[in-house]
């Protein structure tokens, strides 16, 4: 008579412990079809596991934690916002310029340009430590990307920068 030896898993192993103590296979009368059936189950239970844990992630609770810093920059960009009455836009900078004599630097820059462009609106700003030359004003870095292209000809070092546009400045243009 030979006997075959099968591999059980832990979970069938689990399983019928728990139908034992419960005394389901020792006095049903389809003890045979309960096994059967555990068996189908156990070749599932990845699925079922899978299963669960998506059941378990959907009810999830989500936690927000105020950071401190993220509340205090925003409402110093919303203080600055309603108070010089401008709009979070775009700019070309020309040029950035600290240390000694950068303000007449920042001039120079601003007058060449101005007799290269006329039809620019240009403007110094301090942004400490630095005197930037800025030009024009756009609400979207689209807008600013063809005058851009003109000007990076004749200033390589010109960038597309972030630049809070004053409103009733942008309106006369």
């Amino acid at each position: 008579m030979s006997t075959t030896q099968r591999k059980v898993s832990a979970w069938e192993i689990l399983l019928s412990k728990c139908l034992l103590q419960n005394n389901y296979l020792k006095y049903s009368k389809n003890s045979k079809k309960l096994v059967k059936f555990v068996k189908k189950i156990m070749r599932y239970h990845l699925t079922i596991i899978i299963i669960l844990f998506s059941y378990f992630t959907i009810n999830a609770q989500v936690k927000v934690y105020n950071n401190v810093d993220l509340d205090s920059l925003v409402a110093k960009h919303t203080r600055l916002a309603a108070k010089t009455n401008s709009y979070l836009g775009y700019s070309i900078q020309l040029g950035a310029f600290s240390g000694n004599y950068s303000k007449s630097k920042a001039e120079n820059l601003l007058n060449d340009f101005t007799s290269n462009f006329s039809d620019f609106t240009v403007n110094i700003v301090f942004d400490s430590p630095y005197y930037k030359v800025m030009a024009g004003a756009y609400i979207h870095k689209y807008e600013a990307r063809y005058d851009y292209e003109l000007i990076k000809k004749f200033y390589p070092q010109a960038i597309i920068v972030p630049y809070f546009i004053d409103v009733k400045n942008f309106i006369k243009q």
